[in-house]
């Protein structure tokens, strides 16, 4: 299975809900509801058969296993976008709020790494020749990068001019050591 995001009609159930609930498969069935406050991003992780739904208004990353059952939580302050290692050993976490991209270990959730990215706040965030990239609205749009190896992270990689929102940092399976952006729609005429 595919290591990206949750198709739009799953996105489109759990965002019209603040519970995803499953119908139980037997009267033996005990699963509670699923609390979710708000969806910042949802990721699938083929490897662990989990879903990540990352809840900013909660500041956590929710785990659950295929079924939906909740498998585990991690606090992360205004947990936004995810992004997963291609062996899917690592969940990248944008953390606006402490300025930092937060490392966890897919296996276990426990946190491996905080990457403080100082003054600016992280937006989206992938991973793409053997950095994480992240975006960042600092006077205009940016993109900057952080070395897990040697934990330095680099600003300004590229300016992106005007742009007031996110950059759309999203990875093509076919070049996954490439990191293409696409724009937000910000109304008409505008690039996407």
């Amino acid at each position: 299975m595919s290591n990206r995001r949750v198709g739009a009609v799953v996105a489109a159930v759990l965002t019209g809900t603040t519970a995803l609930v499953a119908t139980p498969a037997s009267a033996d069935d005990t699963r509670a509801a699923l609390t979710i406050t708000s969806i910042g991003d949802m990721l699938v992780d083929g490897v662990h058969e989990r879903v990540f739904i990352s809840d900013p208004s909660a500041g956590q990353v929710i785990a659950t296993d295929y079924s939906g059952k909740q498998v585990g939580t991690v606090d992360v302050p205004g947990a936004g976008d995810l992004a997963l290692t291609a062996d899917s050993s690592r969940l990248y976490v944008a953390s606006p709020g402490t300025s930092a991209v937060v490392a966890l270990d897919t296996a276990t959730l426990d946190r491996a790494a905080t990457y403080s990215t100082g003054e600016v706040k992280p937006d989206d965030v992938t991973v793409a020749g053997g950095r994480i990239w992240f975006s960042y609205v600092s006077g205009g749009g940016a993109l900057g990068t952080i070395d897990p190896a040697t934990e330095t992270v680099s600003l300004n990689r590229y300016a992106t001019g005007q742009v007031r929102r996110r950059t759309g940092l999203r990875l093509r399976p076919a070049r996954p050591d490439r990191c293409p952006r696409q724009w937000e729609d910000r109304g008409p005429g505008r690039r996407r």
